[in-house]
């Protein structure tokens, strides 16, 4: 996972984490903007603009995902080293945390 994963992917990575024996592998955390969709609104031009009109709530009614400040979303579990070597690659576009989410997963 990494700040790219929004919505969605954060109720994915908060429901894998919730397992006992989930793991999120990844540099950073998540973006923290869990919502629901379901809004829509109709423009000039036959677009259509779609947009969160829900908080995603906890059986508490709490809001289950935020952040504040940057601070928020879902946390790896394993954070990956920051090496020269996977910061190079990352920014080359290599998938770095796909690559150490599989030997993390083939260790255990």
């Amino acid at each position: 996972m990494n700040p790219e994963s929004i919505s969605s992917a954060e109720g994915v990575a908060m429901t894998i984490q919730n397992l006992d024996n989930g793991y999120i592998v990844g540099f950073y955390g998540t973006n923290g903007s869990f919502g629901l969709t379901g809004g829509k609104a109709k423009m000039p031009g036959d677009f259509e603009i779609h947009f969160p009109n829900g908080q995603s709530l906890n059986e508490y009614r709490e809001v289950q995902l935020d952040s504040r400040n940057g601070i928020g979303g879902i946390s790896p579990d394993v954070r990956i080293p920051k090496t020269s070597a996977r910061m190079i690659s990352y920014a080359m576009e290599t998938d770095v945390e796909l690559s150490y989410a599989e030997s993390f997963l083939q260790s255990l």
